[in-house]
């Protein structure tokens, strides 16, 4: 189960990015856009008043997690190098799987 999902989210992203429906620069682990990130106020009140008077919001963090989670699903576009990778990682995923002694839980 856990080798099947993850095949299928690496696939997923794989194509996303070669379609361009994601940038693979939101997938990379770069920790400061993770905690430090600051996305730009927004104006208050009637948005005709735009000078340099307006009041403004202070700035809301903007936190970007899933970078923890998808830097693990991104193989490159795809082409023969993101198959091999993606079938390398089916077997070796599912031999950590059926093993008895080894398995996902390593601490166990």
């Amino acid at each position: 189960m856990v080798t099947r999902t993850y095949v299928t989210l690496a696939a997923l992203t794989t194509i996303a990015t070669t379609l361009d429906i994601v940038s693979p620069l939101h997938l990379y682990l770069n920790t400061t856009t993770i905690v430090h990130k600051v996305r730009a106020a927004a104006p208050m009140g009637d948005d005709r008043c735009s000078g340099p008077t307006a009041d403004r919001r202070p700035p809301l963090p903007q936190y970007e997690f899933h970078r923890l989670f998808t830097n693990f699903l991104f193989f490159g576009t795809l082409g023969l190098d993101s198959a091999f990778n993606l079938y390398i990682l089916y077997r070796y995923s599912e031999y950590l799987e059926s093993s008895p002694k080894v398995g996902w839980c390593w601490c166990c």
